[in-house]
């Protein structure tokens, strides 16, 4: 064997080393995160969920009824919100309260007023749930620049200052628990949903950085990850790897409480994982590509239906 031989054989025995001790590392790690879980009452008997009329954000809160945890539910529509709080508290009996705001739009004055309607009530546990995406993936300078900047309001601002209004209560008891929804989009920059790449990486900032500070108060902070679930907004049918936001929000809600980041469903930490490994210039040289085609897709349908 002649050296060069040698050396390409060693490189490549250890980049095989490498990758399959990563994925060694991931399959242990999500055997510890999403096996069993943990009594979320302990953190208190009311928790707020915000983005909580459809999709992930009602399961999640269908999740936390399910173990007798009071809901608080926020969400923009007031007739979906009364109807979503009528089936939770009759299915599982329980209390739900609600407040209808835009949080596309919102004031200083609209998270003080939510604190002070409900700051006698035990809330132990904040999901910060609700975000607004691209309907299609798109250059910035061609954006739609009112979808823009509620983007970066709904997805930046609602997580700051409803975090803000309610970590003081939670610092007094010692306990408490938010978990903040992020994006796979926020792990790795994504051209074409630029923005939304940008404010979702913000969250997993945030919330990283109030895990550090709020450490000595017994204060767990969380994020959950997800990549494709199968609901209205995605238009993907379910499968291994797109499960529905029922069975999304099952396997999400029994990690709360014990890390600090995960994608909430095995099949997308694996995937996470996959996705680090590759080279970062065929990674993204890959993911323009496929965004790209997506946003051809789009343009393609808008002209059928003028036709």
């Amino acid at each position: 064997m002649t050296l060069i031989n040698e050396i390409v054989y060693t490189v490549g025995a250890f980049c095989c080393g490498y990758f399959v001790m990563n994925i060694l590392v991931a399959i242990l790690d999500g055997l510890c995160t999403f096996v069993g879980s943990r009594n979320l009452r302990n953190y208190g008997s009311w928790a707020i969920v915000t983005g909580s009329t459809d999709g992930i954000g009602k399961s999640i809160a269908k999740e936390l009824a399910k173990q007798k945890i009071n809901l608080i539910l926020i969400s923009r529509s007031a007739e979906k919100l009364s109807s979503v709080a009528k089936e939770i508290a009759d299915k599982y009996n329980v209390e739900v309260k609600t407040t209808a705001i835009d949080m596309s739009q919102t004031s200083t004055a609209d998270y003080s007023n939510i604190h002070k309607t409900y700051a006698d009530l035990d809330i132990g546990i904040i999901v910060n749930n609700v975000g607004l995406s691209y309907d299609h993936p798109e250059y910035l300078d061609t954006l739609d620049t009112e979808r823009m900047w509620k983007m970066i309001h709904m997805n930046v601002l609602p997580v700051t200052a409803l975090t803000k209004e309610f970590v003081g209560s939670m610092s007094s008891k010692k306990k408490g628990l938010v978990v903040n929804v992020g994006s796979m989009s926020g792990l790795f920059s994504t051209p074409l949903l630029s923005v939304y790449s940008a404010s979702k990486a913000y969250v997993h900032t945030f919330t990283d950085a109030l895990r550090q500070e709020y450490a000595e108060k017994n204060i767990h902070f969380q994020v959950i990850c997800p990549m494709f679930v199968s609901t209205a907004m995605t238009g993907m049918r379910p499968s291994i790897s797109c499960p529905t936001p029922d069975a999304y929000a099952r396997s999400a809600v029994a990690t709360f409480g014990k890390t600090n980041f995960t994608c909430g469903y095995w099949a997308h930490s694996l995937q996470t994982t996959i996705y680090g490994l590759v080279p970062k210039f065929i990674f993204e040289s890959n993911q323009m590509k496929v965004l790209k085609r997506g946003r051809a897709r789009f343009y393609r349908k808008q002209e059928q239906k003028k036709e």
